[in-house]
């Protein structure tokens, strides 16, 4: 188990968390350090790093606890905890034995209960215990010469104490204390001290002798007693105390004094829980006082919390909180009240009845001088009466009595009624003569202050509000009124909440009011004042003109030749009036802002425009017209800016060679400009800011700023090299050619050549194209540089339609010709061609689509592969087309005179999902299409809109479409997700796996891609974690090791006979990580599976690296246990809290996820039994553990095709599935627990049928032949059962074997073979009192039931740890291998090397395989994987895994893919199939409108057909749909639908037969058919309203039978021809009814 240490502490293995190996060695040191000089202490360090820690001895479990701890003593040179492995196990601080506890105790106990003698096992499932041992060994007692020192120390340091119950579990922090301690139980301190590396450690045993104590007793829960008023407790001055009636409905903490200093103490905390009382031994309670105590429990932490307007009785309350805890039948009564202090003024109590009256005091009226929080507190105590029974209750804590609403809100509004307000505000006019007013922040009454006031203004350009603070502190609101030209309308808005001095003291309520304010417009005087103010203003505007681009020039309006600035309102002296211009002729002078564009025309007579001055202020204007008159432009100027502008188009190669000094040798970043001046001179400048009038870098032509395109003024050829716009470099590893072009404009010329299209030299100084190559050199290849081309394949689909096969950017070498490129994208997408070069050059014959149809010249319509380059079909081959940077080519199945345009109607094929949270808030896909067909140039957005409606999604996209689509929010099963501001989720776009940049509208679709829609936050990662997929299905593929199971474990693959070595280790975790666990691997088509923590890894089989895309998340982390099982296309994964995952084989992608099951009285469930898959279910039990035992567990059916958990049964034994799995015998499902009985399990129901107690406990999967069931129990003895036909069950015989035993049995040619720990021992440990066992094999024959081998040696050695007294026991399940007539034994112990055994049977000791190198020995429970070829796989406590080389070659695997043969039919899925094996049938059925599916065949022309059950697959094949034509029929013949097509919501479309002399209706049938096959009336029908379903009818195999399938109508139908099926069908189904009676089927 994983729990806390004493103070919330770090998770450490239970080895170093007792008193054990790790705890003596660290109390050593410390004690030595004080004793002992510094250099003792560097060698007793160094033998800590360097040593070995025994953490074996508890995965032995054959001595208990107390001498595995004890044994540390005595070798001192044993390992230290740093070398700790999974085998060590992490207990909760509730598990951990005191140290002070004598050891006997645990031996004692272990004489009582024989499980314990088998197993002291701990979560982390490293080891078995075998606490019998302990029994009949000496208590682990330190002897005086061992710590004489220790013992007669005059000071014992202590840094934190606890409470531990008799169980050594702690009370306080550990998960016992949510259990209450009775009346006669007895508690005793724990007390601890900080070792070297920062962990709490248990002082010895002989020091809590040295400390004093002194108990108290509180009434209330404490961390901290000494401040919480607790009382001494008379004569209770022990390490232990026995909870007397005194203490019953209290809490006790301990105080402990462990030196002589004042401060030389510590207390411990509270019990979590009062005590409760304990039963009479010799007058034991009535029923009714266990009810009421237990009730009373139950409302320790209960107060009434009055809610007004809800609640109006607190016995009411108490009655009600007493109903919700079940306890309906304890009447309450109220027996006082206690309030905090009482006000005379205040209104509000609790009467004796125990209404409610609820709270009012006004500050005003306020004397008393009690906080107003403790005015209002109360705490009531009752009287629980059940018959004559009665137990008085009052509550830990204080109730707060709420205000009364209704009382603070006509309060608040007499006060407001009684303010003074401004005169505005009563009169209800503000003047023109009002000018600044004054509103409160507070009202007062007597000088007090009751209420505070919030003010707002409707209007504030009328009434300005502005707030400050007066002397009290208190906000003052001010008012500004501005009058205008008119009358305006304001109201003021005032908030009133009550005052109550003190943080949360004054109520929520509060009440607004509104004060309407008409603000008087200025006088006629004012008014006329004012304007001609604004005109005066006005005058003054020509005198402040200037030049644009020279500031201190004026400009002449009668001749301007140029832009010009117009002057602000403040400098023209109008301070805060609002100056606005108007132009009446753009064309001539238009207003941008302050600037005025001027356009020159050309010679000929001037231009003018007039310019209108507004000035407005307090709603009065004045206006003031300017007339502009625009000289024409010279002929000899515009000749100038054509030269200017062809210069620099010249010099556009080199001005944006930022460093660079050539265009041959780009490395760094290329410089853009957005403006080029040309001085007189002929010099050039460039600048990245926007210059006015100049040359600038203008936007490209198909720029869109809503299309999401990196670039605007500068794009490149290849972005991978040289981005766009920004025109940063990223050196390739070869040279390459880039193109950087863009588009110039003379901004001063450009009005005038927009007025003049037919002048050709304006028109030359805008939208000038320019382009320059760049040689950008690579980082290692230096050769013929590479370029960028864009290349598009355009074919046909199934359906005849235009296709989009590949659209992409490609790079190529410089000089490539287009038929080099064609082979290379055709070659790089996988797609078979036929090609040839020709004296005439290339030749392209044809073409092969992923879906295998083959399409060259096509006589009938005249279509063949055409080339087209940049949008052009090419004049000459493709062999004779030179590639340039930037080049467009294409490649379209087209007949002769097609244009790219005609291609540009093609389809591409894209994948969408949508993923939102489920009930559980995991991610999961709400709907999911792929292989959507969409018109070539449709965005994401289009594809979003189009499979929102398909999948009947409500969505909000706020109104948008098109490039600026915003999926705004998706609503779902009535809830609706969009942006949530708490957690900062939306709607984000991905594309490919990669978050979209780009709004869904500006993404173009490309072949296959795929778009996610995910609801998520920015700061999450959600494709990282885990996403559940429910539509996905996993292919069928086949496996060398489909995982640990029951059944016979005996492999023909040629696995090693001698000394073997590693194929490959890969590391999975830190082998010092204890709270990351690792599985055992899969072997499925070519990869190995193996879970690590929350990971799924899949890895190939031959190097041991995890494959692209190969890492899942886990819903949860595995435990110390995961027995996977692959199935049905599906990775089965046991996780933490009994939950099981199902992912894919191929794509690891979460098809489901079970719920988790309820915690236990330990903690969380732990998955540790095998998983059992049969007949499309999955079989798992669960534990509720901690290191010693097991207290409950569940044993689950999963539908693996959903799922669903079909049921789930409490083991009713109060004992775990601990390592124990189903398996199956006369159609029953049998499986064993930790209370070493045996189930016999109805697999349709989990009903029990039957049960045998073989043993105190058993950890393994039961093994069947036929009715005889072989169970290993953890006492070593193997049980020989039989089941009967009525699933009772009776043991025929049983053999002891070995000491002990929680391996699965494997049987082999009439032999069992199994693993264990050996009877043979020894002794050692601590003073050599202690005894241990060696790992075993076991060899037992079947009918005989006798003991045939059974060795515990390998090598000569024992198999142990090498060179350390401990065991290694074998806990895996063996693996068998039949090689020339000898049968082999493969198998791993508990300990170290951590390596593979080997055993031939018949041999007086097995041999040790493999071995691990130093660096990756340690602790192996890992049961062994088989490959094709041989190899072994497996893993061990160092984190790595294991392929260890087999004998032979693995074989090959193909694969079979499946085409519809020109139909556009859903397909099946993929197989991987081994050479030589078969290929599994799908079970998937083709359907196709008009035509019937007829089976697979090898060849697209269908005549040779292949059989599933005979064909073997020897290389990658494509199997072909057969299709026969449909043909009318009105015979009809019966069969019964399967169970799998009436299961309820898993179908929308049944097909079933009926006879010729059938008739019923078609309903009526479906009903008939569900009920019999699954009892549910309904499930057939469920989804099918009487108005959607839809027959058809179609010849069948059998004799005069057709077959009749209903479904969903996906199109409204007329009704008619449905009742005219209904009444034909009738007709048949009466006959067959007829039939039946005749004794007819």
């Amino acid at each position: 188990m994983i729990g806390q240490q004493p103070h919330g502490g770090e998770r450490q293995p239970a080895a170093l968390s007792s008193e054990g190996a790790r705890n003596r060695m660290a109390r050593t040191i410390r004690n030595m350090r004080i004793a002992s000089a510094r250099v003792l202490v560097a060698f007793m360090t160094m033998l800590m790093v360097f040593g070995t820690t025994p953490a074996q001895l508890w995965a032995e479990g054959a001595e208990g606890i107390a001498q595995a701890v004890t044994s540390r003593d005595a070798e001192p040179t044993g390992e230290d905890s740093s070398t700790a492995t999974g085998a060590d196990q992490v207990a909760t601080e509730d598990e951990k034995p005191a140290e002070g506890t004598d050891t006997s105790d645990s031996a004692a106990s272990a004489d009582t209960q024989e499980s314990e003698s088998q197993d002291v096992s701990q979560p982390a499932a490293k080891a078995e215990a075998a606490a019998e041992a302990s029994a009949k060994t000496e208590p682990a007692v330190p002897s005086d010469d061992d710590e004489s020192d220790i013992a007669t120390a005059a000071y014992v340091t202590v840094d934190s104490v606890s409470l531990l119950n008799a169980k050594d579990q702690d009370i306080v922090w550990g998960s016992a204390s949510n259990t209450a301690l009775k009346v006669g139980d007895t508690i005793k301190v724990g007390a601890y001290y900080e070792d070297d590396w920062g962990d709490d450690e248990e002082i010895l045993k002989s020091e809590y002798d040295q400390l004093t104590y002194q108990w108290y007793v509180g009434d209330k829960q404490s961390a901290a007693p000494t401040a919480s008023g607790y009382a001494p407790i008379e004569g209770a001055t022990s390490r232990e105390f026995k909870l007397t009636a005194a203490q019953a409905g209290k809490y006790v903490a301990c105080k402990v004094t462990y030196g002589s200093g004042k401060g030389d103490y510590k207390f411990t905390a509270s019990t979590k829980l009062a005590i409760t009382e304990g039963e009479d031994p010799t007058t034991p309670a009535t029923p009714e006082a266990k009810t009421l105590a237990d009730a009373k429990q139950k409302l320790s932490t209960w107060k009434p919390s009055p809610v007004y307007g809800t609640d109006t009785n607190i016995v009411d309350m108490l009655s009600a909180k007493l109903k919700a805890l079940g306890y309906a039948n304890v009447k309450p009564t109220l027996q006082s009240v206690t309030l905090g202090a009482i006000d005379p003024a205040q209104q509000g109590g609790i009467a004796p009845d125990g209404t409610i009256t609820y709270f009012f005091l006004s500050n005003a009226e306020k004397t008393a001088s009690a906080d107003w929080s403790v005015l209002r507190q109360f705490k009531p105590t009752y009287t629980l009466a059940l018959g004559s029974e009665t137990v008085e209750f009052t509550p830990e804590f204080n109730s707060t009595l709420a205000w009364d609403q209704a009382r603070v809100e006509t309060y608040l509004n007499e006060q407001l009624n009684a303010a003074t307000l401004t005169a505005s505000l009563k009169a209800g006019i503000a003047p023109s003569t009002a000018k600044e007013e004054e509103l409160p922040g507070a009202l007062y009454v007597g000088g007090k202050k009751v209420a505070d006031l919030t003010w707002t203004s409707s209007d504030s350009s009328a009434a300005k509000l502005t707030s400050g603070y007066d002397s009290d502190y208190n906000t003052v609101y001010k008012v500004a009124y501005t009058h205008g030209n008119g009358n305006k309308n304001v109201t003021f808005t005032v908030q009133a909440t009550l005052f109550a001095s003190g943080y949360g003291n004054s109520p929520s309520t509060a009440i607004t009011r509104g004060y309407p304010v008409k603000v008087a417009s200025k006088s006629a005087e004012d008014i006329a004042a004012e304007k001609a103010e604004l005109e005066a203003s006005l005058a003054k505007i020509d005198g402040k003109i200037v030049d644009y681009a020279d500031k201190t020039k004026s400009v002449d309006l009668t001749a301007v030749e140029g832009d010009f600035n117009l002057p602000r309102a403040s400098k023209i002296g109008a301070g805060s009036a609002k100056l606005s211009y108007a132009s009446n002729d753009d064309s001539v002078a238009k207003i941008n802002g302050y600037r005025v564009i001027v356009t020159r025309d050309i010679a000929g007579s001037s231009n003018t425009a007039i310019i209108t001055a507004t000035l407005t202020r307090d709603g009065i204007t004045a206006t003031r017209d300017i007339t502009v008159t625009v000289k024409p432009i010279d002929e000899s100027e515009i000749d100038a800016a054509v030269a200017q502008m062809q210069a620099v188009k010249n010099a556009y190669a080199t001005s944006i060679l930022g460093t660079n000094t050539s265009v041959d040798a780009v490395s760094t970043n290329l410089s853009p400009w957005s403006s080029a001046t040309v001085a007189e001179d002929g010099t050039i400048s460039y600048s990245k800011k926007y210059e006015t009038g100049q040359i600038h870098a203008d936007d490209l032509p198909g720029y869109d700023s809503m299309a999401g395109t990196k670039w605007r003024t500068y794009r490149s050829s290849d972005t991978s090299v040289i981005a766009d716009e920004t025109l940063h470099v990223t050196q390739p590893e070869a040279d390459t050619l880039v193109t950087v072009e863009s588009s110039l404009t003379y901004e001063k010329y450009a009005a005038l050549a927009q007025a003049h299209p037919d002048n050709a030299k304006l028109q030359s100084l805008v939208n000038q194209p320019v382009k320059a190559t760049y040689r950008v050199v690579g980082t290692t290849d230096h050769s013929d540089p590479q370029i960028s081309v864009n290349f598009k394949l355009v074919g046909v689909s199934a359906d005849g339609i235009d296709e989009v096969w590949f659209d992409g950017a490609q790079s190529v070498g410089y000089g490539s010709t287009a038929d080099a490129l064609i082979e290379q994208i055709l070659d790089a997408q996988g797609l078979a061609h036929t090609s040839s070069t020709t004296e005439y050059g290339y030749y392209l014959s044809d073409i092969t689509s992923s879906d295998g149809r083959t399409l060259g010249y096509d006589a009938a319509t005249g279509k063949y592969w055409q080339l087209f380059v940049n949008g052009k079909a090419s004049e000459v081959g493709a062999s004779s087309v030179t590639l340039g940077a930037g080049d467009s080519i294409a490649l379209y199945y087209s007949a002769f005179g097609a244009s790219l345009d005609d291609a540009n109607k093609a389809t591409v094929k894209a994948s969408l999902s949508f993923i939102g949270p489920d009930e559980n808030g995991t991610n999961t896909v709400w709907a999911s299409a792929t292989d959507v067909k969409m018109s070539d140039g449709s965005t994401a957005a289009d594809l979003t809109e189009q499979e929102l409606k398909a999948a009947g999604l409500t969505y909000d996209s706020k109104g948008t479409s098109g490039a600026s689509f915003y999926l705004a929010s998706i609503t779902r099963a009535g809830k609706t997700y969009g942006w949530d501001q708490s957690t900062g989720r939306y709607w984000q776009l991905y594309i490919n796996g990669q978050y979209s940049q780009k709004m869904a509208g500006q993404v173009t679709l490309k072949p296959g891609d795929k778009v996610q829609w995910v609801y998520a936050a920015d700061k999450e990662k959600p494709l990282e974690g885990l996403i559940v997929n429910p539509f996905v299905n996993g292919p069928d593929w086949d496996s060398d090791w489909s995982g640990y199971t029951s059944a016979d474990k005996v492999t023909d693959a040629p696995v090693p006979t001698k000394d073997a070595e590693a194929k490959w280790i890969t590391a999975l975790k830190d082998p010092n990580d204890y709270n990351i666990y690792v599985s055992d691997p899969l072997l499925v088509g070519d990869y190995v599976y193996i879970a690590a923590g929350s990971k799924l890894y899949k890895k190939n089989v031959e190097t041991g690296e995890t494959v692209e895309a190969g890492e899942a998340a886990l819903a949860a982390a595995i435990d110390s246990s995961s027995r996977m099982v692959y199935a049905n296309g599906l990775i089965l994964v046991p996780l933490s809290s009994g939950r099981l995952q199902a992912l894919t084989v191929d794509t690891l992608t979460t098809k489901w996820v079970t719920d988790a099951l309820p915690d236990g009285t330990i903690g969380k469930q732990q998955s540790l039994s095998s998983v059992t898959v049969r007949d499309g279910y999955a079989y798992f039990g669960s534990t509720d553990a901690d290191w010693s035992n097991s207290y409950g567990g569940y044993l689950l059916c999963v539908r693996l095709s959903d799922g669903k958990v079909m049921w789930n049964k409490a083991n009713q034994n109060s004992a775990g599935y601990y390592w124990s799995g189903m398996a199956f015998a006369g159609g029953y499902g049998v499986i064993a627990d930790d209370s070493g009985t045996v189930s016999v399990v109805d697999p349709a129901t989990g009903d029990v049928v039957s049960t045998l107690k073989v043993a105190n406990r058993v950890r393994s999967t039961v093994l069947t032949d036929g009715s005889t069931l072989y169970v290993v129990s953890n006492d070593g003895v193997l049980h020989k059962l039989s089941v009967a036909t009525d699933g009772s069950l009776s043991e025929l015989d049983k053999v002891s074997f070995g000491f002990s035993s929680t391996s699965t049995p494997v049987l082999a040619n009439g032999k069992i073979v199994v693993g264990g720990a050996s009877t043979d021992g020894f002794t050692g440990g601590y003073q050599g009192k202690y005894e241990y066992h060696y790992g075993q094999i076991a060899v037992i024959d079947a009918a005989t039931m006798k003991v045939e081998n059974a060795v515990c040696k390998a090598d000569g050695n024992y198999i142990r740890q090498y060179g350390y007294d401990a065991g290694g026991d074998v806990k895996s399940q063996p693996i068998v291998s039949v090689q020339d007539g000898q049968t082999y034994v493969y198998f791993t112990s508990n300990n170290n090397p951590g390596g593979i055994y080997r055993y031939r049977v018949g041999d007086e000791e097995a041999e040790l395989l493999y071995t691990p190198d130093t660096a990756n020995q340690n602790y192996c429970m890992s049961s062994i994987s088989v490959g094709s070829d041989g190899s072994l796989y497996y893993t061990n406590d160092s984190g790595k895994l294991f392929a260890i080389k087999g004998n032979g070659e693995r074989l090959k695997r193909y694969t079979v893919t499946f085409d519809a043969n020109g139909k556009d039919a859903e397909l099946p899925a993929s197989q991987r199939v081994k050479q030589g094996h078969l290929a599994i049938e799908p079970s998937v059925q083709l359907t196709y409108a008009g035509y019937t599916f007829a089976g697979w065949y090898k060849d697209a022309d269908c005549t040779q057909a292949w059989d599933f059950s005979k064909d073997v697959v020897t290389a990658d094949m494509t199997l072909y749909a057969k299709w026969v034509k449909k043909e009318s029929s009105s015979t009809l013949s019966p069969t019964t639908p399967s169970h799998s097509d009436l299961t309820k919501g898993n179908t929308s479309s049944v097909s079933f037969t009926l006879s010729s002399r059938s008739t019923a209706s078609l309903a009526g049938v479906l009903k008939s058919n569900a009920a019999r096959q699954t009892g549910e009336h309904e499930s057939l029908l469920a989804g099918f309203d009487s108005d959607e379903l839809e027959t058809s009818v179609e010849k069948s195999s059998d004799r005069g039978a057709v077959v009749v399938t209903a479904k969903k109508k996906k199109v409204d139908l007329p009704v008619w021809p449905f009742i005219g099926i209904a009444l034909g069908v009738c007709v048949i189904v009466l006959v067959v009814l007829k039939r039946k009676k005749q004794g007819g089927e």
